[in-house]
């Protein structure tokens, strides 16, 4: 299957694993690797293009000011009130490298009053929902390795005093790392 893939490179130490190594090997190659092997080398390689960072840098983004700034909030405003908007968080990483064992949503950021970024971000929901008399749906993507310590949070805090119907969790795909030739690492 991984040569049909042109990935056989990632068995080459297969036989200096241990036993439970081999096995989890094995689980993840058949995550991503489909059964038949037949359409693996393009799913899995040369599909995406690799940006180019000496083409300079990104464009400026122009800003609003004056009345076209005061007519872009009245519209967000609108939409608001019409029930047209929810809020995204991205929330899949780790607390790690702040030496921290959890969700980086649930590390303490208050210096006076240890609220969490969850905490904060649910405060500034809660105050948009209030001001402007709408309901603001909350969808915050998680990852396969804190999604459920993430709810459990949620739960413990009674959701910061949101409506639980209105928060929502989803769990982010996840994809091999490759290198720029498509070969997994």
């Amino acid at each position: 299957k991984m040569r049909s893939c042109a990935q056989e490179h990632v068995l080459a130490d297969w036989k200096k694993l241990g036993k439970k190594a081999q096995a989890e090997l094995l689980s993840q190659i058949e995550k991503i690797v489909p059964e038949d092997g037949g359409h693996c080398r393009d799913a899995l390689g040369k599909g995406g293009e690799v940006i180019d960072s000496s083409r300079g840098v990104a464009p400026k983004v122009a800003l609003l000011k004056g009345g076209e700034l005061d007519r872009a909030v009245k519209a967000g405003e609108r939409e608001i009130r019409a029930g047209k908007v929810a809020a995204l968080l991205v929330a899949g990483g780790q607390g790690s490298r702040l030496g921290y064992d959890g969700p980086k949503g649930t590390y303490p950021i208050g210096p006076v009053t240890d609220r969490s970024l969850f905490e904060y971000f649910a405060s500034s929901i809660l105050r948009l929902s209030e001001k402007y008399n709408t309901r603001l749906p909350w969808y915050i993507m998680t990852s396969p390795i804190n999604r459920e310590a993430t709810e459990k949070f949620f739960r413990e805090k009674k959701f910061f005093g949101l409506d639980e119907k209105d928060v929502f969790f989803f769990t982010q795909g996840t994809m091999p790392a490759m290198d720029y030739d498509g070969r997994l690492l």
